[in-house]
């Protein structure tokens, strides 16, 4: 399930659709990274962490029952990396570590 919403609307429709695991929300237009770098690295922002965090086991947020992404404009490759985390029957119950991201821009320079 996709669902795009700003933030402050994530609670509500978070208990409206939450019917036990298996529940994936998308916060779209979260332009509250602090840098590409975070952006590439984690799958919500630490903005929008703070503003869900206390409302939800930490389980729901890093993939082992649910998970929340936020993006600006587009998903990056890690939201695609713990997607494929999440729907792995292998790794159900487990929480979501990123593999190490190369930054494409040094490698470019490099």
């Amino acid at each position: 399930m996709n669902i795009c919403f700003k933030c402050t609307n994530v609670i509500r429709l978070y208990d409206h659709f939450f019917l036990g695991d298996n529940v994936i929300i998308v916060i779209g237009g979260d332009d509250n990274y602090t840098d590409d770098g975070e952006e590439n690295r984690v799958v919500l922002s630490r903005w929008s962490k703070r503003k869900i965090f206390s409302q939800f086991n930490e389980e729901y947020l890093d993939g082992r029952k649910s998970f929340i992404f936020s993006w600006n404009e587009q998903h990056r490759n890690i939201h695609e990396e713990a997607l494929l985390h999440y729907f792995d029957p292998n790794k159900k119950g487990q929480k979501f570590e990123p593999k190490l991201i190369v930054d494409e821009v040094t490698t470019e320079a490099g």
